[in-house]
């Protein structure tokens, strides 16, 4: 049953405007403004030259009041633009490119004045004082779609460089500086096959504290397939802990300061021996296509028993979730309440995706809506291309409203619901 939500804003029609991923929120802590980047065309993955306007909407005068513009974005994550910290409500944070080098910048969106930072940023402390950050140059090629164009990797013919991997930026100083490299990482728990594979950093997530952040440590493997290890750490790069380590992590948030759900993989034998034996992997490599074409969602997800996973920091896996309608992975995050799941699904056969609430308390389940994936006019495989439209669905700060990017009417838009009425009554 799809339950009656209202549309409080939405971006203006046959002009393109989206926010990215899933956790971090576009709206202004006082309610006020709406982050957004404007970009010109939404058929084709983002290159070198190509720049996307950053700025705001005044949700009183529905007024859009650019910022300004960058060359280091993509569409899954735009270039990380997001409010910084404590008040989230005057400074705004993001991602450039200055020739070959990735910076980024902080502006008052009351002055417009600018300061340049010599680093990238990725995710914020809530305190605004830290950003773990990574190498957006290596992230573009070995996980196309989720680093910049137009980078330099130093280390690109290294496949575990001990010189690259998190780095911790202070926003006061501009101080960066290596926490855990990629080097350190791949020594963890050491396996034959991590010896072929080109590794890299990705997807980091503060707590709510800011005490602590989640990262994944992936690298590819022999079948054309990646094997990804989930961890956990301070924010300094210490107490280092791996909660994770089937071959399969994928999105993931904080529940609470202690706890994180992630759509993961408890293992079984079948990912075990083919995480772990370089001969089968090789094997493998020649099935995956029919593997992924011809198996149904529903077969694939017995076969592997991924699933939406309780994880224990420190400790690991407590408990798996277990609702019919949540056996697929999606962009997850919890309310500020800490009550409710919000995600969403990838699209169905009939390119559909669909916006879910689920109760942490009491298991209930509610269908927001469902989005058509395609633009019309539109080829069926532009769904699947670098540049499809997730829904990516993101709280505000006070869990009153959601804001997602869709393409549904045609044009890449965001979409802010009110759904107050609708969690406060359940």
């Amino acid at each position: 049953m799809l339950e009656q939500i209202d549309i409080v804003f939405k971006t203006p029609p046959k002009r393109h405007f989206f926010f990215g991923y899933y956790d971090v929120s576009p709206l202004s802590m006082d309610g006020t403004k709406l982050l957004a980047q404007e970009v010109n065309f939404i058929d084709r993955m983002p290159q070198r030259d190509d720049r996307l306007v950053i700025g705001y909407f005044d949700l009183k005068s529905k007024k859009w009041i650019p910022l300004s513009e960058t060359s280091a974005w993509n569409w899954q994550m735009g270039c990380r633009l997001q409010w910084l910290g404590p008040d989230f409500n005057r400074f705004v944070i993001y991602n450039d490119r200055e020739d070959r080098k990735f910076v980024s910048y902080i502006v008052d969106v009351q002055t417009g004045e600018k300061i340049k930072l010599p680093f990238p940023i990725y995710s914020i402390s809530p305190d605004g004082r830290y950003s773990v950050t990574l190498n957006f140059a290596r992230l573009h090629h070995t996980r196309p779609g989720y680093g910049y164009w137009g980078g330099e990797d130093p280390y690109f013919h290294e496949r575990h460089p001990d010189n690259d991997g998190i780095f911790l930026v202070n926003l006061k100083t501009g101080e960066c500086k290596l926490i855990i490299s990629i080097d350190r990482l791949y020594r963890v728990k050491h396996m034959p096959i991590m010896d072929e594979g080109i590794h890299w950093v990705n997807h980091l997530i503060f707590n709510r504290k800011g005490t602590r952040f989640i990262f994944l440590h992936r690298w590819s493997l022999p079948d054309g397939g990646m094997y990804s290890r989930f961890y956990t750490a301070n924010y300094d790069g210490s107490e280092l802990s791996l909660l994770l380590d089937t071959g399969m992590a994928s999105h993931f948030c904080w529940r609470d300061d202690e706890t994180i759900i992630c759509w993961g993989r408890q293992g079984t034998v079948a990912s075990s021996v083919r995480n772990k034996s370089l001969f089968l992997n090789r094997f493998i490599k020649f099935l995956r296509p029919a593997y992924h074409r011809l198996l149904p969602k529903t077969v694939k997800q017995s076969i592997t028993k991924d699933a939406y996973l309780f994880i224990k920091d420190f400790s690991g896996i407590v408990s798996s979730l277990n609702h019919p309608a949540l056996k697929e992975d999606g962009h997850c995050s919890v309310s500020p309440d800490g009550r409710w799941m919000l995600t969403d699904t990838y699209p169905d056969k009939e390119h559909f995706r669909r916006l879910l609430l689920y109760n942490l308390l009491d298991g209930r389940l509610l269908e927001l809506g469902r989005f058509k994936s395609l633009p019309s006019g539109f080829p069926e495989d532009w769904d699947i291309s670098g540049a499809r439209c997730d829904l990516h669905p993101k709280w505000s700060f006070d869990g009153k409203y959601i804001c997602i990017d869709s393409v549904h009417e045609g044009y890449r838009g965001m979409y802010l619901f009110d759904v107050k009425m609708l969690i406060q009554g359940i």
